[in-house]
């Protein structure tokens, strides 16, 4: 899989707020600039006492993302392709399989 490339973006979230902030985001796979305007008051409520997806209920995992990291939904899926997740669950499932037809168990967490 080849690494995303991006150019600069310039994005506004900002909601026709009358008071925004512009904030800049740098994506580490790509290495590109995003510019991000949003409303000034829900930006601070982020920063300072709540959860991205309570600010902001009705983004997608892949706006909080760009805002939280700086990372790209194409470079986010570069970093954490689908099916490895998928390959994990399988292997995963396959080693309970295997541990309880030996009547093992894995250890408790904080043992």
């Amino acid at each position: 899989m080849l690494k995303p490339e991006h150019k600069r973006e310039v994005v506004d979230w900002s909601e026709d707020s009358t008071k925004k902030i512009t904030i800049q985001k740098l994506c580490y796979v790509c290495q590109a600039e995003t510019d991000i305007t949003l409303d000034e008051a829900k930006y601070y409520r982020w920063q300072n006492i709540d959860h991205v997806q309570n600010v902001w209920p009705n983004w997608t995992g892949d706006q909080r993302e760009m805002l939280i990291s700086g990372t790209h939904s194409d470079c986010w899926k570069y970093l954490f392709p689908p099916d490895l997740e998928e390959d994990m669950e399988e292997r995963v499932a396959n080693i309970e399989e295997t541990l309880e037809a030996h009547n093992l168990r894995l250890p408790e967490e904080g043992v």
